[in-house]
């Protein structure tokens, strides 16, 4: 594996893995029609960094929810008694109430329009994201704030504490080889990812013993 750091030098060493390392180890692939469901446990399946934005994912569909509710019954004309806010455990909620006899004259269509319109809007607001997500509107944005390093590498967002990495490979720093495999991504639209065809390759090609030095480096130093 090589690695650089986001200012680094033309030149990079890079030591090849050995047979030993790496024999005997063959990936397995999930079958295309396969289908799981993979349950969000911070701490367990997730990390734990990501609850508070399970939290905040977890706030804005309820509010979204809870106000679709409320949009429903004030265009049928039926007035919200309070709304509020609660925290069980650690995980927050929201809700909405109604005039119980408002709610029981109105038509049973409107009164299962009242009822299914938060989760109607959960589904509206899923659309949303789901087409910002397919414009790449995001992507758009982020070019504003973030750079785009796609075409040196992958960038280490973190090592694990008890990884012997940790005291070697810094955040921030920019991966551009797994033993003889590049793993810049260059073209607009790239169908494959180099870091996932290499770790989920069914095959991992045979390793030998050496160093690799690029080029511009070895004439440097020679001259």
């Amino acid at each position: 594996m090589a690695w650089a750091s986001f200012n680094r030098s033309p030149s990079s060493l890079v030591k090849r893995g050995l047979e030993s390392e790496v024999g005997g180890l063959t990936p397995t692939l999930a079958g295309n029609g396969a289908f799981s469901v993979r349950a969000i446990i911070p701490g367990v399946t997730v990390p734990l960094s990501h609850l508070p934005i399970i939290l905040v994912a977890l706030c804005v569909c309820q509010i979204v929810h809870e106000v679709g509710h409320a949009i429903a019954a004030a265009t049928r004309r039926v007035p919200i008694l309070f709304s509020g806010f609660a925290v069980t455990v650690v995980f927050p909620s929201f809700f909405v109430a109604f005039p119980v006899i408002r709610l029981e004259r109105l038509q049973a269509v409107d009164r299962l329009r009242v009822t299914a319109a938060g989760c109607f809007h959960n589904f509206a607001f899923w659309c949303l994201l789901y087409l910002a997500t397919w414009t790449k509107i995001g992507t758009f944005l982020s070019e504003f704030f973030f750079e785009d390093v796609s075409h040196l590498g992958k960038v280490v967002v973190g090592v694990h504490p008890d990884s012997p990495l940790r005291n070697h490979i810094p955040s921030g720093a920019i991966v551009t080889m797994l033993d003889d495999t590049t793993l810049s991504v260059t073209g607009i639209a790239s169908s494959s990812d180099p870091w996932d065809e290499f770790l989920l390759s069914p095959s991992i090609p045979a390793a030998t013993r050496g160093w690799c030095f690029e080029k511009s480096g070895l004439a440097n130093t020679s001259s």
